[in-house]
């Protein structure tokens, strides 16, 4: 999601009923595609990068895990103090509100598992983000990666716009900005939101392939990969249950048009 000012749906203006989102999908859907991978255990220190309000890292604490929390957002690291305040292995958290390039990697755990969920999409250089992330990395870490690709029905995060037309209209965010930006106007949505989408979305877009390309560039090699047609997420939110994308689109550009949620399991090569 970008930025802090995004108005979305009640679980995004609740944000412990979101919080307690996060948790679910987690424990349903993410921790169980994680360990088919690698098993986590009580021994593992896990970091997520961006954390938000820690739903993602709740489950990992209340399994003994050591978690480490990455966030520059004060706001969002006070409402995950007061979230995990009644949690348990509470000794076992560290909640950072900095900015991950300006971490010592010396001053932390190296990491087993690193989450990298909903905001490598946001990011504007996401080559110096893995090379940063390297030094945090135990010998046999993974890492856990989620995006939405750019083209996807709702790449451009305009489900977060406050008309219901806009918010439900998909693709229209492929548009050239300055015809995405006329239309985002003239149906009154925030100046600052649209500044967030243009700076936090539609100029750090991308794709699957951008994704794969990344990695090589970057020294990283792909242990798992899937393209969901219909996003995991989608079950909490709107009762949809997860569908993998059918073969017969799985075709390298086109298939980002498609694929609502793209879920994959890395490592250093």
């Amino acid at each position: 999601m970008p930025g802090e000012n995004i108005k979305m749906q009640n679980r995004h203006k609740d944000y412990k009923l979101y919080f307690e989102e996060l948790v679910k999908g987690m424990n349903d859907f993410v921790i169980p595609y994680i360990e088919s991978v690698k098993k986590i255990s009580e021994s593992s220190v896990v970091l997520e990068v961006g954390c938000g309000l820690g739903g993602n890292l709740y489950p990992f604490l209340e399994k003994g895990c050591k978690v480490i929390g990455i966030d520059k957002s004060e706001i969002s690291m006070e409402r995950a103090k007061e979230l995990f305040e009644d949690g348990k292995n509470l000794n076992n958290l560290t909640l950072l509100r900095e900015n991950f390039y300006e971490i010592n990697p010396s001053s932390v755990p190296k990491a087993n598992l690193v989450l990298v969920r909903d905001v490598l999409e946001h990011m504007a250089n996401r080559k110096a983000f893995f090379e940063k992330l390297k030094d945090f990395l135990a010998d046999d870490a993974i890492i856990f990666v989620a995006f939405p690709p750019w083209r996807m029905p709702f790449g451009g995060h305009q489900q977060g716009c406050k008309n219901s037309m806009l918010s439900k209209m998909p693709y229209y965010h492929l548009l050239p900005w300055c015809i995405f930006e006329f239309i985002l106007k003239t149906f009154g949505e925030d100046k600052n939101y649209i500044k967030e989408l243009r700076n936090e979305v539609w100029k750090t877009k991308l794709s699957v392939c951008d994704y794969k390309k990344l990695l090589k560039k970057s020294g990283f090699k792909m242990e798992k990969e899937t393209c969901y047609l219909i996003n995991p997420s989608y079950k909490i939110k709107f009762g949809l249950n997860p569908k993998i994308l059918p073969a017969i689109l799985k075709i390298p550009f086109i298939y980002d048009f498609y694929t609502t949620a793209h879920y994959s399991i890395i490592s250093k090569v």
